[in-house]
């Protein structure tokens, strides 16, 4: 069973607004705000059942501060959350839930994007990089 819950805050504004994340092709952008955030927690039956994840994603308004591209552009994160009713369980329990594995819905919005990009659609966002990034716990 699916719980969908924005109970919990993933992506803290407090915490996040202001950074600057750079990327391997030179850009640097600073997050100005959250658009959107929504997580999908998952019990851990569920997630063994269907080969899914539980995940939150946010979807920021940034600002470049170096590179080439749009003096503005959005940047969707989206990171592994543990399992329904584990998230105050040490780092070591966590960990072992985390896998490296693209979920399917993510990997098909990417491949979408880029189908869309290569026919040359116009109203279709400019996927402009896609860099996977380990958590520290």
């Amino acid at each position: 069973m699916a719980i969908e819950s924005d109970d919990i805050t993933w992506f803290d504004e407090d915490d996040l607004l202001g950074t600057e994340m750079s990327f391997p092709s030179g850009s640097a952008w600073r997050l100005e705000s959250k658009i959107y955030e929504h997580s999908y927690y998952e019990e851990q039956s569920e997630c063994e059942a269907l080969g899914i994840h539980s995940e939150a994603r946010g979807v920021f308004s940034c600002s470049k501060v170096s590179g080439s591209g749009p003096p503005t552009a959005v940047i969707k994160i989206r990171q592994q959350i543990p399992w329904w009713e584990t998230a105050t369980k040490t780092p070591q329990i966590r960990a072992k839930q985390a896998s490296s594995e693209i979920p399917r819905a993510f990997s098909s919005e990417i491949e979408a994007l880029s189908h869309l990009m290569k026919a040359g659609c116009s109203s279709t966002p400019f996927l402009a990089v896609l860099e996977e990034r380990p958590t520290d716990n």
